[in-house]
C-alpha cells in the first residue's frame, strides 16, 4: 500500500507500507521531510481505530446526542464486563465501536442502533444490563428531554 502526502503547496512524499509491515518513507525535498516528520508525530498522537473505515462523519448534535449515550453505556459494560462489551457492541447492525469503547461508525438510524444494544446487553447480563445502561445514560435524557429511546431506559 503507497500513501501520497499532499499539502497545499504539492506533493511532499509518498509513505508504503510494505508485506513485512515496514513503512518506507520518500520525500520530494529536505523541506518536505520536515513536513513529513511533523505529520506523522502528529498522527502518532492521536488514537488509532482498528478497521475504521468512517464514510461519513457524524455531524447532526442528535447524533452526537446517541453517539454520546452509546458511548456511555458500552464504558459502562466494559467496566463491567470487559472486553466482551466491545465484542458485543460490534455484532450490532450499523454499529462500530473502538477497542477504548469509541463510536467510529454510525450507519443506520441511531435510537435503533440504541435500543438493539440496550437489547443485545439484556440479553447477556438481563435486567443488570438494563439498569446499568440507564444508569450510563441518566445526565444525558434529564437534559435532553425530545429523544426517542427505548422505554425500558426513560427516567
Amino acid at each position: 500500500m503507497k500513501l501520497i502526502i499532499k499539502c497545499d503547496k504539492g506533493e511532499l512524499g509518498t509513505i508504503e507500507k510494505r508485506r513485512d509491515g515496514t513503512l518506507v518513507v520518500e520525500c520530494k525535498t529536505p523541506e518536505s521531510e520536515k513536513e513529513l516528520k511533523e505529520i506523522i508525530k502528529e498522527i502518532k498522537s492521536k488514537p488509532v481505530f482498528v478497521g475504521s473505515d468512517v464514510e461519513k462523519p457524524l455531524e447532526k448534535d442528535r447524533d452526537k446526542i446517541y453517539k454520546n449515550m452509546i458511548e456511555r453505556i458500552v464504558y459502562e459494560m466494559k467496566y463491567i464486563i470487559g472486553d466482551i462489551a466491545i465484542t458485543q457492541a460490534n455484532i450490532i447492525d450499523g454499529l462500530a465501536v473502538s477497542m477504548d469503547g469509541l463510536v467510529i461508525k454510525l450507519e443506520r438510524e441511531p435510537s435503533d442502533i440504541l435500543e438493539d444494544l440496550i437489547n443485545r446487553y439484556e440479553k447477556i447480563m438481563g435486567k443488570t444490563g438494563v439498569m446499568l445502561a440507564k444508569r450510563a445514560v441518566r445526565p444525558i435524557l434529564m437534559q435532553e428531554k425530545n429523544l426517542k429511546v427505548p422505554e425500558k431506559i426513560m427516567v
